[in-house]
């Protein structure tokens, strides 16, 4: 994909897994924790360790994440990648990403190592959609 345009979602995606590459920056349960594991929003400073979409929301500069509606579809693209390489479809709809097996349930149910290849399979998918974009 050397001249290919890299789409902004496949951007985000890599940037989030990058995030939490490392066990002990990820967790389950929250958006983000702190360094002694308090819950906290994901855009505070000593925000030390996220979940799958709190790391998407820390790439993407998203503000005030107590609102569920405004945080949700600021990540909705990302979402789907993930939902998509969790589910093996190729097509979501928008219940879908509140529905039992969704980014946040995988990430909270899963191990660091599942989580990460969740991502690295979201990844795929989204740059075979660059490359369709492309062509």
């Amino acid at each position: 994909m050397s001249n290919r345009k890299i789409s902004e979602t496949t951007k985000n995606l890599i940037a989030a897994r990058e995030v939490i590459k490392k066990p002990e920056n990820w967790t389950i349960s929250q958006l983000a924790r702190s360094r002694a594991g308090a819950g906290m929003s994901h855009d505070l400073q000593n925000a030390y360790s996220f979940c799958a979409r709190g790391a998407l929301l820390k790439v993407k500069g998203v503000m005030n994440a107590d609102d569920n509606f405004y945080w949700v579809y600021s990540i909705i693209e990302e979402d789907m990648m993930l939902f998509r390489a969790i589910n093996n479809v190729s097509q979501v709809k928008l219940d879908d990403l509140s529905g039992p097996y969704n980014p946040g349930g995988y990430n909270n149910s899963h191990s660091h190592e599942n989580v990460l290849a969740m991502f690295d399979k979201a990844i795929a998918l989204s740059i075979m959609e660059d490359q369709k974009a492309d062509a």
